[in-house]
């Protein structure tokens, strides 16, 4: 694996994590509330504010969808 193709999947890799980590942070603010959020997750508030009338459903297809696309372009 050349030092591009390495790169790449360092970044992906990182982008699969944040997103994980928003749908994790959204599970918790529709189980838990906003209150949970703001101590574990604090700078996801504003994502969380922005989505929050969507659905888990929704918003891990949305998340995935954008994964994907990243990928896409990647290769």
């Amino acid at each position: 694996m050349d030092k591009l193709n390495m790169n790449n999947s360092i970044d992906i890799l990182r982008m699969q994590s944040d997103i994980m980590k928003k749908i994790h942070a959204f599970k918790m603010f529709k189980i838990e509330g906003m209150d949970a959020v703001v101590k574990f997750f604090p700078k996801l508030k504003p994502f969380i504010l922005a989505n929050a009338h969507k659905n888990l459903e929704d918003l891990e297809c949305e998340m995935i969808a954008q994964l994907d696309a990243i990928r896409m372009e990647v290769v």
